[in-house]
């Protein structure tokens, strides 16, 4: 080999290597950025409300909301990554960065829109009132009673609104919890997400002495224009990708599969 090669293989190296090291150090500002490329979306949700999200037996993350989550994720080319934490801590630690976005019947509403932004329509909201069959209640008769709700949703602010000191509210930190205290005779009814309680009417013999007695009830003043995912006010990037990658799998029909999977049409 010519001295003359020899200088321009190193200076090759000397320039390529000075590239990746560009490279890695402009990537390597983001910690969501891997070395292969791959972006990680730490998604959160509050995994007590099948059959959006769920803990099964092993104790792994499954629903509706997670498929989503996932189908985003293989459309972004990236790693989904999930943490269960209760409802009503979602936003303040979206907010804290311990996540990336939240996912899980986040309406999308004006009260919310200086904590989050959020990705286009994931399904659109309703609300159904479930108590016992045998008491056979009608619309009016939600006027004196008692009823529960989960903690900071939607739902609670709903009753809170709407009935001011008409009805009493019960919160609780989960929709599971307000069903068992209905069972127990400690409240009247459970407002919460019709799909949520028909899933629970559906097990064992629920369906014998419980129902949905009111609804399922649209309500856009108080629900918005529907359910999105959440991202920090800021992450303006991330929220285009995640509108990007949801268009693309309504289009290419994986919404339309994850949907008949867990609601059927």
């Amino acid at each position: 080999m010519t001295k003359t090669k020899i200088i321009l293989i190193a200076i090759f190296l000397f320039l390529t290597g000075g590239l990746f090291i560009s490279q890695f150090s402009s990537n390597s500002t983001s910690p969501r950025f891997i070395t292969n490329h791959m972006k990680t979306i730490h998604f959160a949700t509050d995994a007590t409300y099948p059959p959006f999200e769920y803990m099964d037996e092993s104790g792994k993350m499954k629903g509706y909301d997670i498929d989503i989550a996932n189908a985003l994720c293989t459309q972004m080319k990236a790693r989904c990554v999930f943490t269960n934490t209760a409802f009503d801590k979602l936003i303040p630690q979206l907010n804290a960065k311990k996540f990336d976005a939240i996912i899980g019947s986040i309406s999308i509403s004006e009260m919310r829109r200086g904590e989050l932004k959020y990705t286009n329509v994931n399904y659109n909201p309703s609300l159904a009132y479930l108590a016992p069959l045998d008491k056979h209640f009608i619309a009016g008769d939600v006027l004196g009673k008692t009823i529960g709700v989960v903690k900071d949703s939607s739902f609670e602010n709903y009753l809170n609104n709407k009935y001011r000191k008409n009805v009493t509210v019960k919160s609780y930190d989960t929709l599971s919890d307000a069903i068992t205290d209905l069972q127990a005779g400690k409240v009247d009814m459970v407002l919460g997400n019709p799909i949520a309680i028909k899933n629970w009417v559906s097990q064992g013999d629920n369906g014998k002495q419980y129902g949905i007695v009111i609804g399922p009830v649209i309500n856009n003043q108080y629900f918005g224009s529907g359910f999105g995912i959440g991202v920090r006010p800021g992450d303006q990037r991330d929220l285009n990708a995640l509108n990007k990658a949801l268009i693309e799998i309504k289009v290419n029909g994986v919404y339309d599969k994850i949907t008949r999977k867990y609601f059927g049409g």
